[in-house]
């Protein structure tokens, strides 16, 4: 069954970024499928927080690591500034973040990323690790989400799974539990969706 969930869920996003490329809305689309599998994957397997460390030592380094993916992040889009291609890009994602209050998108921020962190770190690493060396199942995690949110077809997003979900893999790895990956993708996402969208109104 758990295999099973974790197919289906990764083809569940696929699905969804692909109506989205269609005209469907990005929040209205992709929340309620990120909640979906991801209350799918808690029922199907309970998540750990914090297995081979302690939950304060855990959420402290996935703080300190959301932080440092975040300040890498902006780095880079300073450094691929005259990529035309990527900020045009990056400027579609970041304006779906000015479509509601600024107080709703970080709910759905907020929920959005913690039930996809029940997902792929609460039940597919897992998953994969019963079989597979960790190395081994965080690399096989890491491939699928990327393979995955490709469907979106979006430079931006496509980057944002690879290199974030590459962090995400190594804490869940390290820690034993989803709770490391989940603070350091709540602290990168937020800081991002902040920032991208202060950006995106002051052009307006």
């Amino acid at each position: 069954m758990e295999l099973v969930v974790t197919l289906a869920g990764a083809a569940t996003i696929a699905l969804a970024w692909t109506a989205i490329r269609r005209g469907a809305g990005v929040w209205a689309t992709m929340t309620p499928t990120l909640v979906a599998i991801g209350t799918a994957g808690v029922l199907v397997r309970p998540p750990v927080f914090s297995g081979s460390v302690g939950a304060g030592v855990a959420a402290a380094v996935g703080l300190a690591a959301g932080v440092a993916l975040f300040a890498a992040t902006r780095l880079f889009i300073v450094v691929t500034a005259r990529w035309r291609g990527f900020r045009e890009d990056a400027d579609r994602v970041y304006r779906s973040t000015t479509d509601h209050p600024l107080a709703i998108i970080l709910a759905l921020t907020v929920l959005s990323v913690t039930f996809e962190e029940l997902f792929w770190r609460g039940l597919v690493q897992p998953r994969f690790a019963q079989s597979v060396a960790p190395l081994t199942a965080a690399a096989g995690t890491w491939v699928l989400a990327v393979a995955a949110n490709a469907a979106s077809g979006s430079i931006s997003i496509v980057l944002g799974a690879a290199v974030g979900g590459a962090a995400w893999v190594a804490l869940s790895a390290w820690s034993g539990g989803v709770l490391a990956p989940l603070c350091c993708h709540l602290v990168w996402t937020t800081a991002m969706v902040v920032v991208g969208r202060g950006g995106e109104e002051a052009t307006r």
